[in-house]
C-alpha cells in the first residue's frame, strides 16, 4: 500500500485545517521543500500536496513549491484548483506524477474523460464527502450527489484513482471511515487511497489488510503519533543479499532488524527447538515497526506477510547469487557474521550450494507472493535494482 505524507499549502506556507474549515487554518512545518525532504528521509516516494489557494480561491500560487520539492527525488500527486486542460498541462510541466481532479469533475465531467484519454493514469478524481454527499469549491459547497454514483461515473470515465476524504474526520486524528471505505470498494473496482482521520500506525494496517491501494498521512505526522518507518519483510534467494540489505534499512529507518537465520540455528549450525524459536519471532513482531530478513515458512510466514507494509523480494540470478556467496566466505571464513548465531562460522559446503542454486530458488513462491500482496511488494532482480531501491527508500 503506497502511504502518502500530505503537504497542505496556504499562501506558501505548510498548513493544516481541522474538517476542511479554512477557518482553523494553522501552520504546522515552515519550509515545504525541507519537510518534504524529512519524507524522503523516512522512506516515502511519494507525497500528497493539496494547493488550498487553488482549491478556497481558483487561483494557484504555489508552482515553485510544487516543482521544488518534486525536485527532490519525490513523486507528487497534486490536487487544488485544477480546472481545466490548460491547468493539467502546467502542473505535468512542474513534475507532477498523479494529477487530482477535485470540483471540475463534478462540474464538467467531460474535462476527466478528455485528461484521461490524454494522460490515463496520471489522472486520480477527488471525492471529498461529508454525510455521504460530494462537496466542492474547497469543500464548502454541497453538490447533492452520493458519493457513490459520483464514484461510479468518473470510473465509467476510465478513471482509475480515486482519492476518498471524509470531512468529517480531515484533522480529527478519530480514524479513518472504515464503513464509507469499505462501501466504495465494492462499488467500484478502481485504486482508491484513504484520506482523512489516519491518526496511527493501526489505522493504517488496518487500511492495507481491507486491500486499500493507498493512505495518505496528514495531521498525524505533524502531531507525532504516526511513524512513516514501517514494518519490512524482505525475502528472495539464498545469496541474493537479503541480511545486507536489512540492516541498511534498519540503519536508514531507525529500527530494529531480525535475521531469521539467527532465530533457526544455534552454535555449530544445529538447528534451534521451534518452541524456543517462535515466542522470539512473534516478540518482535509486536513492535510497531520492524525489518525481518528470511523466509523460513516455520517462522510465522504468512502473519509476517500479512502484517509488513512492504515485502521485498531479491531474485538475482544464480551466478550474482554464487559470487556473493563465495566473496562472503572469503572474507568471514573461520568467523562468524554479524547476522548469524554466535558459533555458526562461516561454510560454502556441497549442501549450502545445491541450496543456493537449486532447490531454494523457488520462484513460483515468490510470484504467487507478489500476485497476492500486489500494492506493498517490491521485487528487485539485480544489484542495479537494489541501489535504485534504496536512493529512494520506499515500500
Amino acid at each position: 500500500m503506497q502511504i502518502l505524507p500530505a503537504i497542505d499549502l496556504r499562501d506558501r506556507k505548510v498548513v493544516r485545517l481541522y474538517k476542511g474549515d479554512f477557518d482553523t487554518v494553522h501552520q504546522v512545518a515552515r519550509d515545504p521543500v525541507e519537510t518534504a525532504r524529512a519524507f524522503l528521509r523516512a522512506g516515502t516516494r511519494w507525497v500528497h500536496i493539496v494547493d488550498l489557494d487553488g482549491a478556497r480561491d481558483g487561483t494557484r500560487k504555489n508552482g515553485e513549491i510544487v516543482q521544488a520539492v518534486s525536485d527532490v527525488g519525490l513523486h507528487v500527486e497534486l490536487g487544488g484548483g485544477i480546472r481545466s486542460m490548460s491547468d493539467l498541462e502546467e502542473v505535468f510541466d512542474l513534475g507532477v506524477s498523479r494529477a487530482v481532479i477535485g470540483s471540475a469533475a463534478v462540474t464538467h465531467p467531460q474535462l476527466v474523460s478528455d485528461a484521461v484519454k490524454r494522460w490515463g493514469d496520471k489522472i486520480a478524481v477527488g471525492v471529498d464527502t461529508k454525510d455521504g454527499r460530494v462537496k466542492t469549491a474547497g469543500w464548502v459547497e454541497d453538490s447533492g450527489l452520493d458519493y457513490l454514483e459520483f464514484a461510479r461515473s468518473m470510473e465509467k470515465l476510465g478513471v482509475r484513482t480515486i482519492i476518498f476524504t471524509d470531512i468529517e474526520t480531515d484533522g480529527t486524528l478519530s480514524g479513518p471511515n472504515f464503513g464509507r471505505l469499505e462501501e466504495l470498494q465494492r462499488t467500484v473496482g478502481c485504486h482508491i487511497v484513504a484520506s482523512g482521520g489516519v491518526s496511527n500506525n493501526g489505522d493504517i494496517r488496518v487500511l492495507a489488510a481491507m486491500g486499500l491501494y493507498g493512505a495518505i498521512i496528514g495531521k498525524a505526522y505533524y502531531a507525532g503519533t504516526i511513524d512513516l518507518a514501517r514494518a519490512v519483510a524482505v525475502l528472495g534467494y539464498s545469496g541474493a543479499g537479503k541480511s545486507t540489505l536489512s540492516r541498511e534499512l534498519g540503519k536508514r529507518y531507525g529500527c530494529p532488524v531480525l535475521h531469521l537465520d539467527q532465530v533457526q540455528f544455534e552454535a555449530g549450525w544445529i538447528e534451534r527447538d521451534r518452541g524456543e524459536a517462535l515466542p522470539q519471532v512473534e516478540q518482535f513482531m509486536s513492535q510497531e515497526i520492524w525489518v525481518i530478513d528470511g523466509n523460513y515458512s516455520a517462522f510465522l510466514q504468512e502473519r509476517r506477510l500479512e502484517e509488513a507494509d512492504c515485502v521485498i523480494i531479491l531474485l538475482l540470478n544464480r551466478f550474482s547469487c554464487l559470487v556473493r556467496a563465495v566473496k562472503r566466505y572469503v572474507i568471514y571464513h573461520g568467523r562468524t557474521r554479524e547476522d548469524m548465531a554466535e558459533g555458526c562460522l562461516e561454510k560454502l559446503d556441497p549442501e549450502f550450494l545445491a541450496w543456493l542454486l537449486w532447490k531454494g530458488r523457488n520462484r513460483a513462491f515468490y510470484r504467487a507472493v507478489a500476485l497476492r500482496y500486489p500494492h506493498k511488494t517490491v521485487v528487485l532482480n539485480d544489484q542495479r535494482a537494489i541501489n535504485r531501491f534504496l536512493e529512494g527508500l520506499s515500500c
